[in-house]
């Protein structure tokens, strides 16, 4: 067998190996079915590959043949279920089919890959997002934007936060320091650094006064006020008083906590239990 400085697993009957910084393909029966020529390759994505020479990507398939010729910049080794591959060229980013069609100008600054039929995008430092025909379907104008969740998009403005619907209207003003997502009915949100907890519709269920709230995990947070640590509900409820001076997260539906210098566990009522 030909030496070669590595040889990799094989994967659907090849295996990549690079001799003197040069990549190639072997197949079980030792013979080099993709010639050591390339700088750079991929794994396998959908049968194809992404490989780079002289700083140029392309595409090339398991017999070797270039589907997509070296001219680009750079692009992802991902081809998402429509085909599509996100490239640059002089500096833009767009995305092209593996026919090597632009499908999405390559225009863009920045542009993230495809989730649930959309995309973001940055072009002269604001962000945006575009569908697979790369229609605009929220106005470039933010300062970031987060993916879509539940119908939901958080967007930052002005270093303030909000949320936003897929037809770019403002579901959640944009006036919070910060906006995360719990679930589908609840967010949390910071506001002059102290956390609470709102609806989707902008309703308070907990008003921004804790300097923490945690995840909830058996139905119950972690919050903390003034370096004491207690527990609310799903409703803002505070169920276990906060007197503790350390404290965890509940699981098996107890936790331990500290009280002054002593570690107890406690169960979901806040009562003293015995493990």
């Amino acid at each position: 067998m030909k030496k070669y400085d590595y040889v990799f697993s094989f994967n659907d009957g090849l295996a990549k190996v690079v001799l003197n910084d040069k990549w190639g393909f072997i197949n079980k029966k030792e013979e080099e079915v993709i010639p050591l020529i390339y700088d750079i390759v991929s794994k396998f994505n959908k049968r194809l590959i992404a490989v780079n020479i002289n700083n140029k990507c392309g595409i090339i398939n398991r017999k070797g043949k270039i589907i997509i010729p070296l001219i680009y910049d750079n692009m992802s080794q991902y081809i998402n279920n429509d085909h599509m591959i996100k490239v640059t060229l002089n500096g833009g980013w767009g995305f092209i089919n593996t026919n090597n069609k632009v499908v999405v100008p390559l225009k863009y600054d920045d542009i993230s890959e495809f989730s649930k039929g959309l995309c973001s995008f940055r072009l002269d430092e604001k962000w945006g997002i575009i569908n697979r025909r790369g229609k605009e379907t929220v106005s470039c104008k933010y300062d970031d934007i987060d993916e879509f969740e539940n119908g939901l998009a958080a967007v930052k403005l002005n270093n303030k936060w909000g949320v936003i619907n897929k037809r770019d209207k403002e579901i959640i003003p944009i006036k919070y320091d910060d906006i995360f997502s719990f679930d589908k009915k609840r967010l949390l949100v910071v506001l002059n650094n102290k956390y609470g907890l709102i609806n989707r519709n902008d309703e308070e269920i907990v008003s921004c006064k804790y300097d923490y709230i945690d995840d909830f995990i058996d139905g119950l947070s972690m919050v903390k006020l003034n370096d004491k640590f207690g527990f609310i509900d799903r409703n803002g409820k505070e169920v276990i008083p906060l007197i503790y001076n350390e404290a965890h997260n509940f699981h098996n539906k107890h936790t331990i906590v500290k009280l002054n210098d002593k570690w107890i566990y406690i169960n979901k009522a806040g009562k003293e239990i015995q493990l």
